[in-house]
Order: structure tokens, then C-alpha cells, then sequence
């Protein structure tokens, strides 16, 4: 999943989920023929909108096995079906291993990345992703950027997101600066995960950077050496840890592989 683009904006990185072979070629062409900000924007917006038009339930999934009638039914989180929750009742009684949708019924629209810089309000993310699952019918909201304070702006994200059943794709947040923060940002996630009951049926993966390669981050040891640091800390509770990054990404340092073989999905 490509990162959002201009800070400040929520684009939609993944809206062409379920049209790989597409995305790349949309998002490489329009900046050429039309290098205006204002009018690339304009015309990536529409092509999102194409997109939701054309992410109704599909009765076959991308790996050509059927999408089961209990799934499109909503008896899996984060089905569009899903009954609304309650997150101050605490966590379902429901087991995790029996909580979220099969992946191989995962295509289609995901949903809109949304940029954490902000620290909106449980409020405020509670009226977004509500919007986004009712009149897009995301699933997911992809976590960019984020809010720099002792862990309450994670907690409300799970709650929010729980409430309006929207499952997370959660990131550990390196940014442009080049510093260490990210580690303490790192350590904050996995403590929120640890510790909010709700986090393992909220959150459906953990990124280890948004484009770590491609921006020279780490080396490709060293981030494969974090993936499995955060897979020791969390995989107990069944939550996937990948990074986000370009597939031209894992050839710019070179060999990658052993980022790729540590890696449980790849985005």
C-alpha cells in the first residue's frame, strides 16, 4: 500500500486493493500527463470514487475460492454486515482465531488511510470512520503519521474504530527526521496492544515503517531484525507484523529478502 501522499489529506492508497495490476499503472501515468497538484488530485479522487463504485461484494475471491455466506453475511469482523458495537462493554466473548473475515475473502475497496498527526478526538475519529463505513463501506482505516502523546490517542483509535467496525491497519510511525522516536513509538504500540483488551480485535496488522526501505531507514537486516522483535512482542495475540512499502522498495538497498522472509503479509 503506497503512503499517503500530501500530509494533511486523506487519500485513498487503498482503494485499488483488489486491482494491483491497475494501481501502479494509474498512479505513474496521471502525474505525467497532468503535473498539477490541484488537477492530480481532483482525478485521483475520482478514480477512488470509481473504485467504490466497482467494490461490491464479489462472489469469488481473488485466490478463486468462494467468499463464504456467513461472511458477506457479517458473522466476521470487519464485514459490511457486521452488527455495531459497544466498546465501553469491553471485548466480545468471541475467541480472535474465530473473530475476523478469512483473508482469502479480503478484495475489493479496504478502505481510506487517515493521517494521525492531527490527535483528533475519539469524537472526531468516531464521526470519520462511521462516514467511511456507511457511505464508502470501508472495513479498514490504515494508520499514517502520528500523535506524539503518553498512548491515549491509540486507545481512542481502537475504540472508534471498534464502534463504527472498521478493523485497523496499525503503523509504526519512523517519519522524515531521521531520529530515534520511532523506537518509543514502537514500544507505545505494543503496550497499547498489550494492555487494551479490544486492540487484537481491532488492529489486523502492525507495519514496521510506511516505505522503511525505500526512504533508507534501516537496512534490510536491521528492519527484518524489528520485524521479528515485534512479531516476538505481539504475534501471541494474532495480530500480523509486515511494513508498508513499494514493491520497488525492496530492491533499493539491494538484496531484501530477509525482509521478505520475515514479514507474515506482505502490503
Amino acid at each position: 500500500m503506497r503512503n499517503a501522499a500530501f500530509k494533511g489529506r486523506i487519500p485513498c492508497s487503498m482503494v485499488f486493493q483488489g486491482f494491483p495490476s491497475v494501481a501502479p499503472l494509474v498512479l505513474t501515468v496521471i502525474p505525467l500527463l497532468f503535473p498539477m497538484e490541484k488537477l492530480f488530485t481532483l482525478l485521483l479522487n475520482i478514480l477512488c470514487l470509481i473504485g467504490v463504485v466497482y467494490s461490491a461484494p464479489i462472489g469469488n475471491s481473488t485466490l478463486g475460492q468462494d467468499v463464504s455466506i456467513d461472511t458477506r453475511a457479517g458473522s466476521c469482523f470487519p464485514a459490511l454486515g457486521f452488527r455495531s458495537l459497544n466498546p465501553d462493554k469491553g471485548p466480545p466473548s468471541t475467541p480472535v482465531s474465530n473473530w475476523w473475515c478469512p483473508l482469502e475473502s479480503e478484495n475489493g475497496f479496504f478502505g481510506f488511510t487517515y493521517a494521525a498527526w492531527d490527535c483528533q478526538s475519539r469524537q472526531k475519529m468516531e464521526a470519520d470512520f462511521g462516514r467511511m463505513r456507511s457511505q464508502f463501506k470501508s472495513r479498514y482505516v490504515r494508520m499514517y503519521g502520528w500523535c506524539d502523546d503518553d498512548g491515549t490517542y491509540l486507545n481512542n483509535m481502537i475504540k472508534a474504530a471498534y464502534k463504527s467496525g472498521v478493523g485497523i491497519y496499525a503503523t509504526i510511525w519512523f517519519g522524515f527526521d531521521g531520529d530515534d522516536a520511532w523506537m518509543g513509538r514502537r514500544d507505545q504500540l505494543v503496550n497499547v496492544i498489550k494492555t487494551n483488551p479490544l486492540a487484537r480485535y481491532v488492529i489486523r496488522s502492525v507495519d514496521v515503517g510506511s516505505e522503511p526501505l525505500f526512504d533508507w531507514v534501516l537496512p534490510p537486516q536491521e528492519l527484518a531484525n524489528q520485524i521479528y522483535y515485534v512479531k516476538s512482542l505481539i504475534g501471541q495475540y494474532g495480530i500480523k507484523v509486515s511494513i508498508s512499502e513499494m514493491q520497488y522498495g525492496y530492491s533499493v538497498q539491494g538484496d531484501s529478502q530477509m525482509v521478505l522472509d520475515a514479514e507474515d503479509v506482505v502490503h
